[in-house]
């Protein structure tokens, strides 16, 4: 598969070719192997612009076909199958252009270099060790809970009308730390605002990990960034096509319907049991009317059920 990755000063192009696991010395490596099929497509994406969804999917796993991104946040760098079908697909993170990592300890070889742990043993094809591989996407994990807690905390203190305090300032602290450590080697930085509240930058970067990281940074700057699907049995992260957009997929989006169907059927049923007298079509009408952007719980449909009981006329 011959992949070429654009960036805005430097192409990065590699032969045809798969990724495999390899040992080496002891050491674990992502390798690329020479394919031998010789029909393989070309297949080229930019992998800061690219956008393999513009709306919903259907199914969760789809996400992870918008963007090297979404799948990076996504990844369980533990299980080697996922690690593969992630490479296969997006390419090596190239991580030899990150300097941060040049810094990473590891167990010493006779004779090897920092360097060395990139060179296969064809000049034209390329490796990354696993544990680098790992390392790097639970660092970009790590990113993603900075800026949910973040996230949370902003909203938090702008329903309760508060003024930024030292808890957002050190996660805005934290976030750019993150950021502009993988990215440091490019003279532009992410910087923020006087109240915390936003972020502005610009970059470039020469790997895809670089990108990954630059994309976030721009996302940042849109208030697009990546959420997760609030569906309690999914939990994986999506990148929203507007601000309000809590489910990953549409079957996630039937799968939080249904239990909301289960919830009100149960709070109804309770609320016949508890008050006798109640009308059931004026009962009947009252939950047409509740509608949900997320989880429903029973026993907060039953109180704004008594609530509402008191400002009306709903009994026999």
């Amino acid at each position: 598969m011959d992949r070429i990755f654009y960036n805005q000063d430097q192409v990065l192009k590699g032969p045809r070719l798969n990724i495999n696991i390899v040992e080496v010395d002891g050491l674990i490596f992502l390798s690329e192997i020479k394919s031998t099929n010789g029909f393989n497509e070309i297949y080229e994406y930019n992998p800061s612009t690219f956008r393999g969804i513009n709306k919903s999917p259907r199914k969760a796993i789809e996400n992870n076909e918008d963007s090297p991104r979404v799948a990076l946040a996504n990844l369980d760098s533990r299980n080697i199958e996922d690690v593969l079908s992630f490479t296969n697909t997006w390419g090596l993170l190239d991580l030899q252009n990150i300097s941060f990592f040049e810094e990473v300890s590891f167990e010493e070889r006779k004779g090897i270099q920092y360097q060395d742990l990139f060179r296969n043993s064809s000049s034209s094809l390329k490796r990354e060790p696993l544990f680098l591989f790992q390392m790097a996407c639970n660092h970009y994990h790590k990113l993603l809970n900075l800026l949910h807690a973040w996230e949370t905390l902003k909203q938090k203190q702008e329903s309760e009308k508060q003024k930024h305090d030292n808890e957002n300032i050190q996660l805005v602290d934290a976030i750019k730390a993150n950021i502009n450590q993988i990215i440091r080697s490019n003279v532009p930085r992410l910087t923020s605002s006087e109240d915390c509240k936003s972020f502005e930058y610009t970059i470039f970067n020469n790997s895809l990990f670089g990108s990954i990281y630059a994309l976030t940074a721009e996302e940042l700057i849109n208030g697009l960034m990546l959420k997760m699907c609030i569906n309690k049995r999914c939990g994986i992260y999506f990148r929203p096509t507007r601000s309000d957009k809590k489910y990953c997929s549409g079957s996630c989006n039937d799968a939080v319907r249904s239990d909301n169907m289960r919830t009100k059927a149960k709070a109804k049923k309770e609320i016949l049991y508890e008050t006798q007298s109640v009308n059931e079509e004026n009962l009947a009408a009252f939950f047409k009317r509740i509608k949900a952007d997320g989880y429903l719980n029973r026993n907060e449909i039953k109180q704004m059920f008594y609530e509402y009981l008191k400002r009306s006329d709903l009994n026999e």
